[in-house]
């Protein structure tokens, strides 16, 4: 307590985490990349490429989000909370 401050205003706003948040979800790095229309997509100097599916087809053009957590080594891309399947 040698160099504390007591708070400019004594009111803890801090509240308690939800059951419907996810912190694993809410600690990433998210980025917007286009899904080119052979499926396929650039993030962080490497190419990935979306299993063609025919569910997979209708996404080519639209924009996916890469999603890097730092808990882990992969990479989830994602349409609107849905996961896409990579190869």
């Amino acid at each position: 307590m040698r160099f504390s401050k007591p708070p400019a205003v004594p009111f803890n706003a801090h509240r308690p985490v939800m059951d419907f948040e996810d912190l694993e979800d809410i600690f990433t790095w998210q980025e917007a990349r286009t899904l080119s229309a052979s499926l396929t997509l650039q993030y962080d100097k490497v190419l990935y490429l979306v299993e063609p599916l025919p569910e997979n087809q209708r996404l080519a053009g639209k924009r996916m989000n890469v999603i890097e957590s730092r808990w882990t080594d992969c990479y989830p891309l994602r349409r609107s909370r849905l996961a896409v399947p990579r190869v």
